[in-house]
């Protein structure tokens, strides 16, 4: 199927930064960005708040500014506690991938740092804050920045914990065996034709994904995760043979994965993500950012936020509409995703902190029970904890007392609010620390190892799958990375 041996052509350059250099002159830029796009404007809130809230707005600022530090710290660094700093590394690339994302949905932040000298920092506006004082909202927020703060120092401490004094880059040579490979790969897609097929086709599954997709996740996960898997599966022959785009049967199977992704689970980030991982095995191969191919994939990804959004929830009056699609317009696709954008700003952690534990008790670890029994279907335990979004949407926003029978869907919590939900600002050290801890041995194990090619993939999980330790990022991890170790005793010769 795929070809039955694959050769490996990782040449001369397996020896070099795994991660990629960033150039001395791409340093200065990024530093500068950060500075002055995000330091900046942190220091003009100083003089734009009323002297009343002077001590709440100044602790703020110098909390952010204390958090854009240590942001910042690896990219003025050429190595991070043993490890070289570049572009793939796991403290770099999901901060540069979340300020790409932040120019390209919103442009005039490229104006922030001169507007906001001329605007006054209005109050926090909060759904749940209503007819609090804004002296209990910025105290709310103060404590929001505390726990972020306290969550990155968590990480570093946990990365500096993982020190190995085993640094010796092996030479050794991974064989894949394209054959069994292709096998596995195919039997993975069978899977994933089947569960379609029982749910009458794609367009009658493509229709039950418009009244939410938690229902589908409960009854059929198992075939989720299978559909999942299969973009690593491609991801890992790529990392193995750079030349792969050249041969029709990989071009065929990463199509065939990519739209895969939203048709099963109507997960647009999940498309936009192959595409990304894609891009990142690219860099590693060639040692080099594609600056063209990045901002158009970037923007491709951006426009069709929002139409794919409309092309699901079309599903809701019975037919799918994929005019959205042939008829897409760039000024309508970013007016749509824009749009779709504001509304998903719901203020989770801000609720969070501010409820509990004062309205809220502690959850104890119960969002973390949930992300642990992953291997558990919810067919067999009826009542296995949900995650903390839909903790946040029942008990914070529709102020039930308890989770019994809720089935509805659920904001999304940030991972430093989740661990504060659960155990306090103790629960913040434990969870980010152990977080660096596993930041810190994937990035060892790549300069190690680099011409391992499930390193590689080890390090895209991580990157683009674990930036946060939540449940929703701490499930599909696990998955994978079982998943992956599973296909590593099968596949190699």
């Amino acid at each position: 199927m795929i070809v039955s041996a694959v050769k490996s052509h990782f040449g001369a350059k397996w020896h070099q930064n795994p991660f990629v250099s960033i150039s001395q002159p791409t340093r200065i830029l990024i530093v500068a960005y950060l500075i002055y796009w995000r330091v900046l404007p942190t220091l003009a809130n100083l003089d734009m708040q009323n002297l009343t809230y002077a001590g709440y707005t100044g602790a703020i600022c110098i909390l952010n500014l204390c958090t854009e530090f240590l942001i910042l710290l690896p990219f003025l660094i050429r190595s991070f506690l043993g490890t070289p700093i570049g572009w793939l590394h796991p403290l770099i690339l999901p901060t540069m991938v979340g300020i790409a994302l932040g120019l390209i949905r919103n442009p005039a932040d490229l104006f922030t740092p001169i507007l906001v000298w001329f605007n006054v920092t209005p109050t926090i506006n909060h759904t749940l804050l209503n007819g609090w004082s804004d002296a209990a909202v910025l105290a709310t927020q103060l404590k929001v920045n505390f726990i972020n703060l306290l969550a990155i120092i968590a990480t570093y401490i946990g990365f500096s914990m993982a020190l190995s004094s085993r640094n010796i880059l092996t030479d050794r040579q991974m064989h894949i065996n394209g054959f069994k490979l292709g096998v596995l790969f195919v039997l993975c897609l069978f899977v994933v034709i089947f569960f379609l097929q029982k749910q009458g086709g794609i367009i009658s599954h493509v229709l039950t994904l418009a009244d939410g997709r938690f229902r589908m996740r409960e009854m059929s996960g198992h075939f989720l995760v299978i559909n999942g898997f299969l973009p690593y599966m491609i991801i890992l022959w790529y990392a193995y043979q750079p030349k792969a785009f050249r041969n029709p049967i990989f071009l065929i199977g990463f199509m065939v994965a990519f739209a895969l992704q939203f048709i099963v689970t109507g997960s647009r980030s999940a498309l936009f993500i192959t595409l990304a991982m894609t891009l990142a095995v690219w860099i590693f191969h060639n040692h080099r950012i594609p600056a063209s191919r990045t901002i158009i994939v970037a923007m491709v990804s951006f426009l069709l936020l929002g139409v794919l959004g409309q092309i699901r929830q079309s599903g809701q009056s019975g037919v799918i509409n994929f005019n959205a699609l042939a008829e897409l317009s760039i000024t309508d696709a970013w007016e749509i995703t824009t749009q779709e954008l504001i509304a998903r700003r719901t203020g989770t952690d801000l609720a969070v902190a501010a409820l509990v534990p004062e309205q809220r008790d502690f959850l104890y670890g119960t969002t973390y029970v949930a992300a642990l029994a992953f291997w558990v279907p919810r067919a067999v335990w009826h009542d296995k904890p949900r995650g903390a979004g839909a903790h946040a949407a029942a008990l914070l926003y529709s102020e039930r007392e308890t989770m019994d029978d809720y089935r509805g869907g659920g904001f999304p919590v940030g991972g430093a609010s989740e661990a504060y939900w659960n155990f306090g600002y103790l629960g913040v050290l434990i969870v980010f620390g152990l977080f660096g801890i596993v930041l810190s041995v994937i990035s060892r194990w790549v300069c190690r190892d680099p011409r391992n090619p499930f390193t590689v993939v080890a390090l895209l999980i991580v990157n683009f799958g674990l930036t946060t330790p939540s449940t929703t990022a701490i499930v599909p991890t696990l998955q994978t990375f079982l998943l992956l170790y599973l296909l590593r005793l099968l596949a190699l010769r």
